[in-house]
């Protein structure tokens, strides 16, 4: 059966600190205490963020996590050239 959520947590707020860690700071992010699932899976989550914030972004695995920086994504060059098809 279905439970009313009455107090404590918002259960819609962000569930990473994605604000924080998109400064272009390099981050090492921590296993259990900034993330539960898996490392991999936390990477997939930067990747996910990344693509919905048009960010460039570098992850590592740690010892105790994830490093993770996010950059700025460059822009298209311009004046390349197009291919044609025959």
């Amino acid at each position: 059966m279905a439970t009313k959520v009455t107090s404590g947590e918002d259960p819609f707020r962000a569930k990473y600190d994605w604000d924080q860690w998109s400064d272009g700071n390099i981050w090492l992010i921590e296993r259990v205490k900034d993330y539960t699932c898996s490392d991999k899976m936390f990477q997939v989550a930067v990747a996910k963020y990344a693509a919905r914030k048009n960010l460039g972004f570098r992850t590592s695995k740690h010892p105790r996590g994830v490093v993770i920086q996010f950059t700025q994504k460059a822009p298209p060059a311009k004046g390349g050239k197009k291919l044609r098809r025959k």
